[in-house]
């Protein structure tokens, strides 16, 4: 019967199962069982094996196999929801309540060891029968998933959580903390850039003991998600600018104009832009302007932006205008010294030179003149977008490459000017005006430089 189960062979299964001599219940020499080992199967094998044995009115299901795990719990381990679904459904499975809480307790315990993470982010992501089961389970101290994901950094885990319908993210434990508390708290401003971003929980919230998270941040000594919560009430205090809408060449008097780009619904945030604003105004002592194609109205100059054109690359939109001689800035780029080399730097159009890419061209960071290229965002189609995804440069960058044959380096430009945090062993850089950070961490997730402008 053993080599029927491992080699999925099931008719021959139900053959055997029929007969008075096996034992279906039976382990092998090393502990195994029958139902245990058909639940490790493959995935395109597992089902149909399990579905057979559960065929047998004699099966124990609470029987454990190897290393004494009950079959719901091998299931729940490599995340089997639909067997795991089917073996809680089943009317022979008695106590069930004492079921679902050792299930909740491997949970628990998973999440704590940092086991299988990423399989919990697939089950809560895809299988939203699986997030509604576990969401709102609690442990001894009440937290959720989502709480404990927080209180631990756990990033990806929690926005899995964040992005489930079933799961609470206002949740409190037994002290009154919510998740914005526990990240806070413990320093994990990766996961306070997403709570913020998410926008469901009150920042302001107190807990049993009267105390925000801002309030907990300051008592635990962490200073860069004080910074962090700082910057979003602030940011909520200034009254929002009136849009501007330029006209075509209205702005093209040779004031340098700087350009960001924030669509709301990501983890970027308005306090973002008026950070890159501030820095700006006070590292560039020319004559300028600074304007954020923006979604949502901000505390700082913003132009409207347009509903996402086909494939979505809202970065385009900024060939549409005509604000003269422009730079543009990635939101995740640090001013760190005078920019006033820049006021040149429009004359020819120039890309960031790929940190990692040998002979590439990054559009974290542009430099243009006029509307000249205002055919990189009109042509731009649904099929460019599903075409450009599947290149391991398939961004924005790639298309406007292609399509502006002299684009220029602008490292070679201004050399020394502009690094990168990474590049540069996790640290600002001494001499760069312009450092670009590129992916995680996030300059409000870092401790600022020295100069302040973080």
């Amino acid at each position: 019967m053993r080599e029927a189960v491992r080699e999925a062979r099931t008719d021959e299964l139900a053959h055997l199962l029929q007969l008075p001599e096996v034992d279906v219940n039976r382990p092998d020499e090393a502990g195994q069982t029958a139902l245990v080992e058909a639940i490790g199967l493959s995935s395109d094998r597992r089902r149909a094996v399990v579905d057979r044995l559960l065929d047998s009115p004699n099966i124990d299901l609470r029987q454990p196999g190897l290393n004494q795990r009950e079959p719901v719990q091998a299931a729940f381990a490599i995340g089997a929801w639909k067997v795991l679904k089917r073996l809680l459904e089943d009317p022979r499975l008695e106590s069930a309540p004492s079921v679902r809480g050792q299930l909740e307790r491997d949970l628990f315990r998973m999440i704590g060891n940092q086991e299988n993470l990423r399989l919990f982010c697939y089950l809560f992501v895809k299988e939203p029968e699986a997030a509604e089961f576990f969401s709102a389970a609690r442990d001894e101290k009440q937290r959720t998933p989502l709480l404990l994901a927080a209180e631990l950094g756990l990033t990806a885990l929690l926005r899995a959580l964040l992005a489930c319908e079933s799961a609470d993210a206002c949740a409190v434990d037994e002290r009154g903390n919510n998740a914005l508390h526990g990240a806070a708290a413990n320093g994990h401003a990766r996961c306070v850039t997403f709570l913020l971003a998410d926008g469901r929980i009150d920042m302001n919230a107190r807990n049993a003991k009267g105390r925000s998270p801002l309030d907990r941040a300051k008592r635990q000594g962490r200073d860069i998600t004080v910074a962090q919560l700082h910057a979003r009430a602030a940011s909520r205090a200034v009254p929002a600018f009136p849009p501007a809408r330029p006209d075509r060449g209205a702005d093209a008097d040779g004031r340098l104009t700087f350009l960001t780009v924030l669509r709301s619904g990501g983890e970027y945030l308005p306090e973002h832009a008026e950070r890159l604003c501030r820095q700006i105004a006070l590292h560039y002592t020319l004559p300028h302007r600074f304007y954020c194609l923006s979604d949502k109205p901000l505390g700082c100059p913003w132009v409207p932006l347009e509903p996402d054109r086909p494939g979505g690359r809202s970065k385009l939109e900024l060939f549409r205008h005509d604000f003269g001689p422009t730079v543009y800035f990635d939101l995740d780029i640090t001013i760190n010294g005078n920019l006033d080399w820049l006021v040149d730097a429009p004359k020819q159009f120039s890309m960031l030179a790929d940190f990692y890419v040998s002979d590439g061209l990054n559009s974290g960071m542009m430099a243009w003149t006029g509307d000249r290229y205002r055919h990189l965002a009109d042509r731009f189609t649904p099929e460019d977008a599903a075409r450009h995804a599947e290149r391991p440069q398939g961004d924005d960058g790639a298309w406007i490459r292609e399509r502006v044959a002299d684009a220029t380096s602008l490292q070679e430009r201004f050399p020394g000017k502009i690094a990168s945090y990474k590049k540069s062993g996790y640290a600002y850089p001494k001499d760069a005006a312009v450092v670009c950070f590129h992916g995680i961490p996030r300059p409000w997730e870092v401790a600022p430089p020295p100069s302040g402008s973080g």
